[in-house]
């Protein structure tokens, strides 16, 4: 066979290929992917468009749009392999919920990209060790529910718990936490409803002295100051502006599901929420159902929903993995900034010993720069060549940021070193 027909078959195989490769959707699973598990609990992005996602059993994976990795105890500080929360502050820094697979919490943990710190009741004041949900604040503060330990406040220094015991919380199980534009918290409760807290009164909204379905209050999202959109166990979705209430279930809307189990809004205002029986979009006039027999969705149990850069909907599911989601197809490349990476190629990635740089960018004064996320400098060299192999043996494992300036124009890039 000679080289044409073998050049004619190949372009025929890749066109079969992204033929049937539906253009608004990628599943990522066990076995087409790194993903190390098929339970994923938690999604976040970071401002690199790096993709964190925790499992149920499989530790913490990390998909560049390239390359996976995954982190778990035994490759990092990692104390157990259940990540059921994530959150990211400022650049890169992580934190991550943990678990065992006997859903006995591990406390939460700290990553800067080098370091690994966990915080658990035998070494700080964090009240419980199950730690259920974590949110930010403007100044940094970290807002961590806990199941039997109520709500606590770190701010890097201190700690302060909230339960009920010494505060207006009605419940110490805390499903999920959210902060509004205001800076007032909405905490969901797993038997107390959803309780508001503006740093100095509480108030708790139940379905004895308000129009929230169920006193089960899995999932809670802030629209804005005035707006806050509650997901409930066996209640449906409760949409409460300061004053009224508006609950959608099966019954009166096109909502799949009494059990909601995500949810998250758009920059367009749109509601995707998640359910034990499938995706729903709702525009605040209809709804349009995605489920494994409509759709690429690999399960119809909902455990995550994150959005990134690109409008993609990241989705994790109970027992199918991950699924990316974009009405208006998916990128061509994953990445939030494929022209960029299109200028600067870091390979292997991850890598142990040495990594090559390549570049289609290269000048008289091209210079090669790696920085810890910290922003110190690791290495610096001038480079001569479009393709040039670095020695990273020496650096420790971790995150990297890696810089190719030329005087005119500068490329960046991300490497993480095993």
């Amino acid at each position: 066979m000679n080289k044409l027909n073998l050049l004619l078959i190949a372009t025929i195989c890749l066109a079969e290929l992204m033929n049937a490769q539906d253009p608004y959707w990628r599943v990522y699973n066990y076995s087409n992917s790194g993903l190390p598990y098929g339970c994923v609990n938690s999604v976040a992005i970071d401002v690199y468009g790096t993709k964190w996602i925790g499992t149920a059993l499989g530790g913490l994976a990390v998909f560049d749009g390239i390359s996976w990795m995954t982190f778990d105890p035994g490759n990092s500080g990692l104390p157990d392999v259940g990540v059921p929360a994530l959150a990211i502050e400022g650049n890169w820094v992580i934190w991550i919920a943990n678990c065992n697979m006997y859903a006995t919490g591990s406390g939460i943990t700290r990553y800067d990209g080098t370091d690994w710190i966990t915080y658990n009741t035998s070494n700080s004041n964090l009240p419980s060790n199950f730690v259920s949900s974590i949110v930010l604040d403007t100044s940094g503060a970290k807002w961590i529910g806990t199941f039997t330990g109520g709500l606590a406040k770190f701010d890097d220094v201190n700690w302060t718990s909230y339960n009920t015991s010494n505060s207006g919380l009605p419940n110490d199980w805390i499903f999920s936490v959210t902060i509004d534009s205001n800076g007032i918290k909405w905490i969901g409760t797993n038997g107390g409803g959803l309780v508001k807290f503006d740093g100095t009164d509480w108030t708790a909204y139940n379905n004895s002295n308000s129009g929230i379905p169920s006193n089960i209050v899995t999932t809670v999202t802030a629209e804005g100051s005035t707006t806050v959109w509650a997901g409930t166990a066996n209640g449906g979705l409760a949409e409460f502006d300061g004053t009224d209430w508006t609950v959608f279930d099966p019954a009166n809307s096109g909502l799949p599901d009494d059990w909601v189990t995500a949810l998250t809004i758009d920059s367009s205002g749109i509601k995707w929420i998640g359910t034990n029986n499938g995706l729903a979009r709702f525009d605040g006039t209809d709804w349009t159902i995605f489920n494994t027999s409509n759709s690429e969705m690999p399960s119809d149990v909902v455990s995550a929903i994150t959005i990134d850069g690109n409008g993609s909907k990241w989705i994790g599911t109970y027992d199918g993995g991950l699924a990316v989601y974009n009405e208006n197809g998916i990128p061509a490349s994953m990445t939030e900034n494929p022209a960029e990476e299109s200028q600067l190629m870091v390979f292997p990635n991850p890598a142990k010993n040495h990594i090559t740089i390549e570049s289609g960018d290269l000048s008289r004064n091209t210079f090669l720069s790696i920085f810890t996320v910290n922003g110190e400098k690791a290495i610096e060299r001038k480079l001569r060549e479009n393709e040039t192999q670095i020695d990273i043996s020496t650096l420790p494992r971790g995150v990297y940021l890696v810089r190719l300036q030329n005087g005119l124009t500068t490329h960046v890039g991300k490497m993480i070193r095993q």
